[in-house]
């Protein structure tokens, strides 16, 4: 039987995260504080697929780090705080909810 040691799990999580920040940077060119910022606040509103993280920070470049606490996004903010809404649905609404 294979065993999976919990420091072997943390390690391959930080080495797929780090890939992912990797990734963000080149197609984002932002710096790695800024991806480690949105992974951060995107999880904190339950947004933890790769996809909707990434359109959450795509957000961020387009609107500012803090677009998610600003008065032009207030709106937003009960979609982002929605406690059942998934992640996906969260950054489709505020997609949406863009000017055209």
């Amino acid at each position: 039987m294979l065993v999976i040691r919990r420091e072997q799990i943390d390690a391959l999580s930080a080495y797929m995260m780090r890939q992912f920040e990797d990734r963000m940077m080149v197609s984002l060119e932002v710096d790695r504080v800024l991806v480690q910022q949105g992974v951060r606040k995107a999880a904190g509103y339950r947004i933890d697929d790769e996809p909707d993280v990434e359109r959450f920070l795509v957000l961020m470049t387009k609107f500012g780090a803090d677009f998610d606490v600003s008065a032009q996004f207030e709106w937003a903010r009960p979609i982002l705080t929605h406690a059942v809404l998934p992640g996906h649905a969260k950054i489709d609404l505020i997609h949406e909810g863009l000017p055209r």
